[in-house]
């Protein structure tokens, strides 16, 4: 189904499982704040368009729902083209939090076709090879956040983005994407850190110095690295799981207990501990497998190492 705004500006989001739902429900209500008039996609494989209809952010927002298992989330973040009606559009990974006014991404578009984030590190370090990245002469994108026009020309360059995914085999759409840039006549403008500031160690080192007021885009990847992006997304959820906890099956229910075990460990023990994602995975786990009967999981209580004191 394809969204019925026929807005010229608009932003998609895919969002795949239950905990990138509530990603892209936080995206958009951080969204909502700072651009209250751009129309919405929201590609996703969860039926609740209906239970949230009345959520004052969820105005101007289209929900295409998912029922073909044939192809994956990344079949629809390359394609996404295919369920927007908008001119100029703007992609945005769900694990985004949006701090202000997006217009200068659509403002680009009247210059060039594509506007995206470079990556200031060697594609070497990130494990790219060099037959993929025309021996590094030439740099790497993230695509987290994509900003194109939405004209033939672009969805020829997403189609070719998409065979390139395919041939190349490579779980990641990044390299592909680098591939496809490389080898295309496209015209792609290169975005700053401010509207997609990666929130990970290697690059707040590289962008520590720079002013955080004018970041309008966090990308934060893990949630774990970051206390207020974990209260964030458990405050959506809490209110997500009191909207249609009874209306879905069994399976999704599930996904929602998984999502509120795992979190409520991050945020009561593990928030910024060493190991966080292998350690909060594997308790809750053990968790759910003692919960749902599935078998007994013996979990070690693991402190965490003490400070020395200076």
């Amino acid at each position: 189904m394809m969204n019925s705004h026929s807005d010229d500006k608009g932003v998609v989001y895919v969002a795949f499982s239950y905990e990138y739902f509530v990603m892209a429900m936080s995206s958009l209500r951080s969204l909502r704040q700072h651009n209250k008039k751009l129309s919405v996609t929201i590609i996703t494989d969860i039926d609740a368009g209906a239970l949230v209809r009345d959520f004052g952010f969820c105005e101007k927002v289209e929900f295409v729902v998912v029922t073909d298992d044939s192809k994956t989330d990344r079949f629809y973040k390359i394609k996404n083209y295919l369920f927007v009606r908008n001119r100029k559009v703007v992609y945005l990974d769900a694990d985004t939090l949006i701090n202000g006014d997006l217009q200068p991404l659509f403002d680009v578009l009247d210059r060039v076709d594509m506007a995206a984030f470079p990556l200031p590190m060697p594609p070497e370090v990130i494990g790219i090879p060099d037959e993929v990245n025309n021996a590094n002469l030439v740099g790497y994108w993230n695509s987290g956040v994509l900003a194109y026009q939405n004209d033939e020309k672009a969805r020829s360059f997403f189609d070719e983005w998409w065979s390139n995914y395919v041939n190349l085999g490579i779980h990641a759409d990044q390299p592909s994407l680098a591939y496809t840039i490389n080898y295309s006549s496209i015209n792609v403008r290169c975005l700053s850190y401010a509207f997609n500031a990666i929130l990970n160690t290697s690059y707040l080192r590289f962008f520590g110095g720079r002013r955080p007021e004018r970041i309008r885009v966090n990308h934060y990847f893990h949630p774990h690295q970051s206390k207020p992006v974990v209260r964030e997304l458990f405050s959506m959820h809490c209110v997500l799981k009191r909207r249609f906890y009874d209306e879905v099956d069994a399976c999704r229910r599930q996904e929602m207990e998984y999502f509120e075990a795992k979190y409520s460990l991050i945020m009561c023990k593990y928030c910024d501990a060493p190991m966080v994602g292998f350690i909060v995975e594997s308790l809750v786990r053990a968790y759910l497998k003692k919960k749902y009967g599935l078998e007994k999981a013996l979990v070690k209580k693991k402190n965490r190492p003490k400070l020395r004191k200076r």
